[in-house]
This record gives C-alpha cells, sequence and structure tokens, in this order.
C-alpha cells in the first residue's frame, strides 16, 4: 500500500486567496487574518513577552526610568533585576550566569528584545540617560489590557517591526513580507 503524503495547507489555496494574505493595506496584518476568538487576558499575560514587557514597564515607572549606558542599553543594574525577575521558556539563566561575571543587557536576550520591542512600539521613551514609560506603556501595562497588548505587539512584530533590528542581522524583511500566508 502506498504512503499518502500530507499536502502543505499554502498548496490548497487559490490565487486570490494568497493574494489576500500577502496585502498589507496599512502596513499591518491582512484584513483575513483575524486573532482566535478563544485567547483570554489570563492567557495573554502569561505570553513571555508581553510578561517582560509589563515587568520592564512597571520598573521603569517605580523607579522613574530604568538606567542607560553610554551605548543606549539597560544598565547591568536593570538588566540583573528584569532577568532575575523573567520567566522564559527554555531559557536556561543557570547557563547565562555561568558565563556571564555581569550581566549585560546584550547577555541577556529576553530583556534586550523585549528593550527593543518596547521602543518601537512606543510603549518607552528615552530621554538623556533613562528609559521611560510612556502614557500608552503606562496604561497597556495592566493586567486588563493584556489582550490589547497582545495584539498591538502580534501586528509590531509580525508587521511593522524590522525584525533584523532585533539582532543587528538585516533580514530584508522576507518573513514579514509572507507572515500572513504562513500563519
Amino acid at each position: 500500500m502506498a504512503k499518502i503524503e500530507p499536502l502543505p495547507a499554502w498548496s490548497l489555496l487559490s490565487r486570490s486567496s494568497v493574494t489576500e494574505l500577502l496585502a498589507r493595506p496599512d502596513g499591518g496584518p491582512p484584513s483575513v487574518i483575524r486573532l482566535g476568538l478563544g485567547l483570554d487576558a489570563i492567557s495573554a499575560s502569561k505570553m513571555p513577552l508581553l510578561a517582560t514587557l509589563r515587568l520592564m514597564l512597571i520598573r521603569a515607572q517605580a523607579n522613574g526610568g530604568l538606567t542607560l549606558t553610554a551605548t543606549h542599553a539597560v544598565s547591568r543594574a536593570d538588566t540583573r533585576g528584569l532577568f532575575d525577575a523573567l520567566d522564559w521558556p527554555d531559557y536556561d539563566k543557570a547557563q547565562v550566569l555561568a558565563a556571564n561575571k555581569v550581566l549585560n543587557e546584550a547577555d541577556v536576550m529576553p530583556v534586550e528584545t523585549t528593550r527593543l520591542i518596547a521602543q518601537a512600539a512606543k510603549f518607552l521613551r528615552r530621554r538623556e540617560r533613562k528609559l521611560l514609560t510612556t502614557k500608552v506603556g503606562l496604561d497597556l501595562a495592566t493586567e486588563d489590557q493584556s489582550l490589547e497588548l497582545f495584539h498591538r505587539l502580534f501586528t509590531l512584530v509580525f508587521w511593522r517591526i524590522d525584525l533584523g533590528s532585533l539582532d543587528r542581522v538585516p533580514i530584508d524583511r522576507w518573513p514579514q513580507d509572507h507572515v500572513g500566508l504562513v500563519l
């Protein structure tokens, strides 16, 4: 008996469906993509990026901002405080600590990535040597705003932000041009 190989889902799409999934009318998701209705605020608030972003916004608000280095990275003290509080799946904190005497922002991927995304989303803004929470960031840092925060970050990360800016490797926007099709 011959083995039947499954067809990739994208091969079942019509030309018009592919065109709709690749459309980016306002730089955001195509209108044919909708986030599932089953996502609740509690589930959204537990997502690593949202939880880390919330930690960062709350810490910045409580301390009059996050201190920045001369190269505009988060200071070692703030990086360590965020590192200690964060919970990121499959991120081995013990391994990071074994490899680093002190923690610079670049040594802690979740902190660096979250900061870059938060600044791109305009939830944090730089003022001299401080990174301050914006009004929008403060409003979205509350638990009851988890779904709105998720929607904004989903759109930003998959359609608006230059993903190459997160690791300084230019990627020429490829994934974002086809995210609708991939999803």
